[in-house]
């Protein structure tokens, strides 16, 4: 925690120290990132990355609230994004597809019998090659995946180039992309599936607490929701009314330009 009791003491007084200190967000217009958070014997001090500051004399709060909420962030991962990729290949080749059949003659049953053709054949092939290529080919019964898989191929595309239902053009450039794909998807799985796990939603728990002054002005802050903050500054607040000996002039300060 030094660090954020580095950035606090820049703006102590004479006399002045830390007395509690955590780190947060100023959820203020102008804030930037974290922000570091602290009491002192005397006041509320909240200082932003970019050094904007807030302080809030004990005298002049009228009103402390505190409340709990849920924050969902989407969690991603570090590197190069392979799904991205993937899936900005993948957006293309439907594009493709999708004007080439705007653009031509073919029937919609035609590019639709051929398209489906074409994935079926992709979900045939891909499996049929990853068996293939496995060190452990010899088992029988892999032997028998492959030659499966490799006369239903044989079936899809002689039906592809035999059926007058099917756009030949439209079967072939849809089969090499989903193939392109597929195959970009085998090649970077390990890097792939990490990503799509870090595309879940990832719920953060925070504690929002609501300063208002006197005047009406509130500041409010978030903290890790069990961050005990919010009661000691109610424990601040309360002892400042009990001591009278320790009155000041009450300050607000905002964040700066």
């Amino acid at each position: 925690m030094r660090p954020v009791e580095d950035r606090l003491r820049g703006h102590l007084v004479e006399g002045e120290s830390i007395q509690s200190v955590t780190a947060g967000r100023l959820l203020e217009a102008g804030a930037r990132g974290r922000a570091a958070i602290g009491l002192t014997e005397r006041r509320f001090l909240c200082v932003d990355d970019t050094g904007d500051f807030v302080d809030v004399s004990y005298d002049y709060v009228s009103s402390i609230r505190r409340r709990r909420r849920t924050k969902i962030r989407v969690r991603s991962e570090s590197g190069p994004n392979r799904l991205l990729h993937l899936v900005a290949g993948l957006v293309g080749a439907l594009a493709l597809v999708t004007g080439l059949v705007l653009s031509s003659s073919i029937p919609s049953f035609r590019a639709a019998a051929a398209v489906a053709l074409a994935v079926v054949t992709v979900a045939v092939a891909v499996p049929t090659e990853i068996v293939r290529r496995r060190s452990s080919v010899s088992r029988s019964y892999d032997e028998i995946a492959v030659g499966v898989g490799g006369l239903a191929l044989l079936g899809l595309v002689g039906t592809a180039f035999v059926a007058s239902s099917v756009s030949i053009p439209l079967y072939v450039l849809a089969t090499l992309g989903g193939l392109v794909l597929a195959g970009y998807a085998v090649r970077y799985r390990d890097e792939i599936e990490p990503r799509i796990e870090g595309l879940g939603l990832e719920r953060e728990d925070e504690a929002v607490i609501a300063i208002t002054t006197i005047d009406g002005t509130t500041v409010r802050v978030a903290v890790d929701a069990d961050s005990t903050f919010g009661r000691d500054l109610g424990t601040w607040v309360h002892r400042r009314e009990r001591d009278p000996a320790i009155a000041e002039t009450p300050v607000v300060g905002t964040p700066s330009d």
